[in-house]
């Protein structure tokens, strides 16, 4: 039986420390490896024709926020904020109690330096 795992962003570091410390449980066991990149302007471009309008400035303000993480733009479709106005993305995204990205500066900062 085959098996596999994606690591997506918020959790790589710990996943890194785990198969590659050499003092972690499950070092050297990683057989193959896919690297994946951030999304293109195309890539995210055909996401906003999917589901908003594909305005230039629209498309100039996410990639200003989010570049090509992917992560952040599927936390816009789950907020239901890919087709909003810039106030109600920052809102929605960062501010409110209940924003995705709310803490994660603080949080990849932490994670970065492993809780020290």
């Amino acid at each position: 039986m085959q098996g596999g795992l994606i690591v997506l962003g918020s959790i790589h570091t710990e996943m890194v420390a785990l198969l590659e410390d050499r003092t972690a449980p499950l070092y050297n066991r990683v057989t193959g490896t896919i690297n994946l990149t951030h999304l293109d302007i195309g890539s995210i471009l055909s996401i906003l024709k999917d589901h908003a309008e594909p305005s230039p400035q629209h498309l100039l303000f996410l990639w200003s926020l989010f570049e090509g993480v992917p992560k952040f733009y599927r936390d816009c479709y789950e907020q239901n904020v890919l087709a909003a106005d810039r106030k109600t993305i920052l809102r929605r995204i960062f501010f409110e109690s209940s924003s995705p990205l709310r803490t994660e500066a603080e949080n990849w900062v932490l994670r970065e330096l492993r809780g020290r």
